[in-house]
Formats: structure tokens, C-alpha cells, sequence
């Protein structure tokens, strides 16, 4: 979402979920709470709203997992009261591997602040440095977040699942049939041709849901064999 921009955060009063409410762990769509921090973000001029627990250690933000450097080492929030991303365990992973110092802890507010560097995770922004939290600036010191994302970028051009160019066929298929469609059934309504305007109306239907529906089934496949196979 923020993929190569410089985020300011603000800290927001709703809490992240606790366990004991519902597991934040669990990737569902009931996020009134991440929903509610945002328009605080939103009235505060901030990008996103830096979200707390329940015991006022840093979770996440309202939209994406949260990292902090600090004399070399990353520091990350345990996954307690957020979602565990894929780019965060990524991130994790790269540090292992290229023997750069990486911790999970409780960190507050205030170590934030006083961050060498402070970025964000997130499957569609990627890498995104935070450059301000509560109007506070942060250091940005040292080139430990460019080694990374150097690492990261490496990882992501040569690994993974490409997306096979025909998808992009069907899509202009399915606008195509669809507009034609719909003029015809236009066409038909000027004639008060009731039948035949239901009957095509059913037709567009089945065949703009059918051609949609062929790469949802292909990635639902894909990874299907990649949890299983």
C-alpha cells in the first residue's frame, strides 16, 4: 500500500485485540478496532496509527506489522496481539540467514522513538520506513534497513509464484462480453422483450462468472499442492 513512501504514525487510543477477545492470529475480516484506529490516523494527518495491547507495548499498525533498529540489532513486537504476516516472517527469516541480530520483544512507545530506523511490513507496500512517530522524528540513522531491503528485493524478483500473463485475458474478455451484453439486453428492455431479456441476463451472468471464476480456481489449485504436495 505504501511501497516506497516515508510513513508518520500516530498512536492510537483503540487497543489491538487481545487473545482473550479475538486472536488477532486468525487473518478474518472483523477489524472494526484496525478500522477505528485508522480515522484517528486519518484526523491526525498520519499515514497509519501505531496500534498497543492491552499492557501498552507496541502490536502493529492498524495496517501492517512493525520493526525497529537499534545500535545494529531489529527489534520486532512478539505476534501476541497481531497478525504474524507473511513479510514478517520474511523479514525475520532474511536476518537469521545473513546473520544481522533480530529479536521479538515487548517494546514500548518510547523505544520507538528513539529508534536508529522504524519500517513497516506488509504483502502489498512491501518495505515502508517510518519517518515520524507523534510528531516525533526518527534518528534514521545507519544502512541497516537498505541492507535488508536489498536482501528483500533479491528475494522477492527471484522466488515465488509468477502470474501468468493469459489472466490478464480473461479479465478483457469478461469487460468485453459484459458491456456488449448489457447493450443488448438494453436493446432488448426498448423492445419490452421480457423473456429473452431474462434469458440473456442469465447468460451474461453465468458466462461473466464463469470466466472470472477460472483463475480464482487456478491459484486456489496452486496453492492447494503447495500445502499439501
Amino acid at each position: 500500500i505504501y511501497s516506497g513512501k516515508k510513513l508518520k504514525l500516530v498512536t492510537s487510543n483503540i487497543r489491538r485485540n487481545s487473545p482473550l477477545c479475538l486472536d488477532s492470529k486468525i487473518h478474518h475480516n472483523n477489524l472494526l478496532n484496525n478500522i477505528l484506529a485508522k480515522i484517528e490516523a486519518n484526523h491526525a494527518k498520519a499515514d497509519d496509527a501505531l496500534m498497543l495491547d492491552l499492557n501498552g507495548f507496541v502490536a502493529e499498525t492498524n495496517a501492517t506489522n512493525i520493526f525497529m533498529i537499534k545500535n545494529g540489532t531489529v527489534f520486532t513486537p512478539f505476534a501476541d496481539a497481531c497478525l504474524p504476516g507473511i513479510t514478517r516472517g520474511l523479514i525475520i527469516k532474511i536476518c537469521e540467514e545473513n546473520k544481522i541480530p533480530i529479536f521479538e520483544k515487548n517494546i514500548s512507545v518510547t523505544e520507538f522513538y528513539n529508534a536508529d530506523q522504524v519500517f513497516t511490513t506488509g504483502t502489498m507496500g512491501e518495505l515502508a520506513q517510518v519517518i515520524e512517530i507523534d510528531k516525533r522524528q526518527i534518528n534514521n540513522t545507519g544502512r541497516l534497513l537498505n541492507t535488508i531491503n536489498s536482501y528483500f528485493k533479491v528475494l522477492t524478483e527471484t522466488t515465488g509464484e509468477k502470474i501468468i500473463w493469459f489472466f490478464s485475458k480473461y479479465i478483457f474478455l469478461s469487460i468485453i462480453t459484459y458491456f456488449f451484453l448489457k447493450v443488448f439486453i438494453l436493446f432488448l428492455k426498448g423492445k419490452k422483450i421480457r423473456m429473452i431479456d431474462n434469458l440473456v441476463g442469465f447468460i451474461m451472468n453465468t458466462l461473466f462468472g464463469t470466466i472470472y471464476s477460472i483463475p480464482v480456481i487456478y491459484i486456489t489449485i496452486i496453492c492447494l499442492i503447495k500445502i499439501f504436495g
